[in-house]
């Protein structure tokens, strides 16, 4: 049975703000400002795919573990988020598809997402399924944060493929949806939401939980199906046909 290993709080903000610094001095681009769900999409996106890189290289965990960095099985509800979506994901998807997982604390919850996409031979990608998992920790009505849950997917998803204002001689040029579209019910995913819940003392939030973990799910996803790191968003401006294989 698989493991989850999960940082102490200390080492994570550390690996976090490293991994920061290193995006920024990579690409020139200040990882700063707010987004809805409180910024936390942004720090997402770099941690995610930074955690799916460490995965790959499994032996720097072992002697992480050997320092005290690492502490197995020392968070519950990260544990079970991580299980749960991992459990339902699925069977190993064919050439053109990926599967990309993504797990972050946010608004005093813990969400779990994982992202199934399909990339064309042009590039082009087609969010396919997403399969979340939540622990608020207590629940009283499972359809609230059922559909909480899907929200944010569906909020998190547009700013990811889409999301972008530009400003034109001092003014916003995006100004409907048809210059600013959004995922429309003919590209909308499908879209599972399970709840693992640990109880105790807590209650969490689900307000916008959701909506950090999906870009990094996508992107995450991506590289799966196509061994290429998406390096920036919205989607809408990568040429994934261009980019280089790792």
């Amino acid at each position: 049975m698989a493991m989850v290993r999960i940082l102490s709080a200390g080492a994570a903000q550390a690996v976090v703000e490293q991994i920061a610094a290193g995006f920024e001095r990579e690409t020139g681009t200040e990882v700063r400002g707010d987004f809805s769900a409180v910024g936390a999409m942004k720090a997402r996106v770099i941690a995610g795919e930074a955690v799916d890189v460490v995965i790959l290289t499994a032996a720097l965990i072992d002697e992480l573990i050997a320092l005290g960095h690492i502490v197995p099985g020392s968070r519950a509800d990260l544990g079970r988020v991580g299980t749960g979506v991992a459990v339902r994901a699925g069977t190993p998807l064919p050439a053109g598809r990926g599967r990309g997982i993504a797990i972050c604390e946010n608004h005093g919850s813990v969400v779990g997402h994982v992202a199934e996409v399909t990339v064309d031979a042009a590039g082009r990608v087609r969010v396919d399924r997403v399969v979340a998992a939540v622990d608020c920790y207590h629940v009283v009505n499972p359809k609230i944060v059922e559909a909480q849950m899907e929200g944010g997917i569906i909020f998190g998803l547009t700013a990811a493929l889409f999301g972008e204002i530009t400003i034109r001689d001092g003014a916003v040029v995006e100004g409907n949806f048809d210059s600013y579209p959004m995922v429309r019910l003919s590209e909308a995913p499908q879209i599972e939401v399970y709840l693992s819940l640990t109880g105790g003392p807590r209650w969490g939030g689900i307000g916008e939980c959701s909506t950090a973990p999906i870009a990094p799910a996508v992107t995450n996803a991506i590289f799966a199906a196509t061994r290429k790191r998406v390096r920036e968003l919205p989607l809408k401006n990568v040429r994934i046909s261009e980019l280089a294989q790792l």
